[in-house]
This record gives structure tokens, sequence and C-alpha cells, in this order.
């Protein structure tokens, strides 16, 4: 849903009017010029998948720092739960991930560990924007 701010830069009512999205903005002044101001965008994503173990596993080696986040997901095809979380990961103290499931993130994508209880063939994905 849009927001309609009139009178944004201290014009009180000098004309000036501010329409946002919550991420993107939009700024017409008293002499209808239009500025718009959109989301930074990422210079690229990544997506891959990685297999998971009864062991924890590094989801990726590389150090990739989000401009967005992160979102790591359980395949829907997968037979078990996979559980995510740090370097001490456990199928007790990691984050569930069900099948078919996600979750956002916004920490370097290298600290990221996942771990299954019973399936050394299930596959999570995660996106980094």
């Amino acid at each position: 849903m849009a927001e309609i701010n009139p009178g944004v830069g201290g014009g009180g009512s000098g004309g000036s009017v501010e329409i946002t999205d919550g991420t993107n903005t939009a700024n017409v002044d008293a002499n209808g010029n239009l500025d718009v101001v959109a989301a930074t965008q990422p210079a690229t994503i990544n997506v891959n998948r990685q297999t998971v173990s009864t062991t924890a596993v590094q989801l990726s080696a590389t150090s990739t720092v989000p401009t967005n986040g992160i979102i790591v997901g359980a395949l829907s095809t997968n037979s078990a739960s996979i559980f995510i979380g740090g370097s001490g990961v456990t199928t007790s103290n990691g984050a569930e991930l069900t099948p078919g499931s996600s979750l956002p993130f916004t920490c370097n994508l290298n600290t990221l560990y996942i771990i299954s209880a019973a399936s050394t063939s299930d596959k999570a994905w995660y996106n980094v924007t």
C-alpha cells in the first residue's frame, strides 16, 4: 500500500508530495518535477544447492555478504527436515526447515551450516541478493 506525504522537505503545504510503498519513493515538487528513488538492487544474485549430511556441512565456503539478504530453503522433495545454524549446529539447536520451507538470513553466507537427522541425500538451496 502506498503512503502519500504532502509538504515533504520542510515545505509545509509548499506543493511537494512524496509517495512511498515502504521500499521505493517518488517525489513530486511544486513545479511538477518527478524524482523516483528505487530500492538498492544487488550487483549479482547467487543461487545454489548443497547436499545435506548427518554431520554439519557448511552451506558455502565462499564469503558472500548479502546486499539485501539470504533465503535458505529445503527442497520440497526432501525426505526429512534440515536444521540450519552456525558452525555448531545440531538437530537439537538448529532452525528447522521442513521439506518445502525456507527462512531469511542477513549474515555472511559462509557462516551458515546445515545438518539432517535422517538423510544424506536431501538438499538445501540458497539465494543471496
